[in-house]
């Protein structure tokens, strides 16, 4: 077999015509080449950024956007290159100057957040606008990599805070148990609990809102009541779920004592995320079950 029938037989494999433009290695070549780039940025914020509970997800989020931009190849193949890159290049070289900055003044959230115009400007010099309606979903979930302002970070938590110890004071009074509340601190017996900022939700949430995003572009995308239900659901699931997580520590603190309630503490953050998880997921099935036409 010749090497041209080998060749035309791979891009058959992949569904990309002959005649294609742009290339499967043109593809892996670009991102490798951003890899090299930010290869000594992802060092610093894995020890930064990345290394706070809030932005952990930072590497999936990047994992996520990276798979379905591959996902899409076989439409980016049938794409024209773009014959005015100029635009594109100009916010290619914006996201190169903000990255930069962040490397040069120590601002892990512009090293970040530099991963959006650079992105983008290589879309557009490739493929033009074709290119970013093409790839818009893996370029919108790249915000999630951009830290929150603290102010809005201070007000929520509090908040969230607030509305949680409310609620898990109400529902143990409402069962019986000797409970109090001193602000953010819940009496049960003799025990006290803090609810610290961790406790909040707001970290939960975030996570949440990514992951539910990303669901909601995979399963539901093409149903646009759906997917604002879908999304609509997320925070009051993970208030829901910190409301569960205080109310096990209390009960589990009142009933075995303050070692067992540290040890459960430290195993409550990913129990509840799966919870979290898992309540969404019950949520769209009850949408597919109560939504007209929806029913499968």
């Amino acid at each position: 077999m010749s090497m041209s029938v080998s060749a035309a037989n791979r891009v058959a494999t992949l569904g990309i015509p002959e005649g294609a433009r742009f290339r499967p290695t043109h593809l892996y070549a670009i991102l490798l080449a951003l890899l090299g780039v930010y290869l000594p940025v992802y060092r610093e914020l894995a020890t930064s950024l990345w290394h706070e509970e809030a932005y952990a997800h930072g590497p999936l989020i990047l994992l996520a956007a990276v798979a379905l931009t591959v996902a899409h190849r076989a439409e980016l193949y049938h794409l024209a290159p773009t014959k005015r890159p100029l635009a594109g290049g100009l916010v290619l070289l914006a996201g190169l100057v903000v990255l930069w900055l962040g490397v040069v003044r120590a601002f892990p959230a512009w090293m970040a957040a530099s991963h959006i115009p650079v992105f983008a400007g290589i879309v557009m010099m490739l493929w033009g606008k074709r290119g970013l309606r093409t790839l818009w979903f893996p370029l919108l979930f790249l915000v999630f990599l951009i830290p929150l302002p603290t102010i809005f970070i201070e007000v929520m938590t509090w908040q969230m805070k607030e509305w949680i110890a409310l609620t898990s004071v109400g529902l143990l009074d409402a069962l019986g148990y000797p409970v109090a509340r001193s602000g953010m601190i819940i009496l049960v017996g003799q025990y006290q609990m803090l609810i610290a900022n961790a406790c909040s939700g707001l970290h939960s949430m975030l996570s949440l809102s990514a992951l539910g995003m990303l669901y909601v572009y995979l399963a539901a995308r093409h149903d646009r009541l759906r997917a604002v239900l879908l999304l609509g659901g997320v925070l009051p699931i993970a208030l829901a779920a910190n409301v569960v997580r205080t109310l096990v520590l209390l009960l589990v603190t009142f009933h075995a004592g303050d070692a067992a309630g540290r040890y459960w503490h430290e195993l409550m953050g990913t129990i509840i995320f799966v919870v979290a998880l898992a309540m969404l997921l019950l949520l769209d099935r009850a949408l597919l079950l109560t939504l007209p036409g929806r029913r499968r």
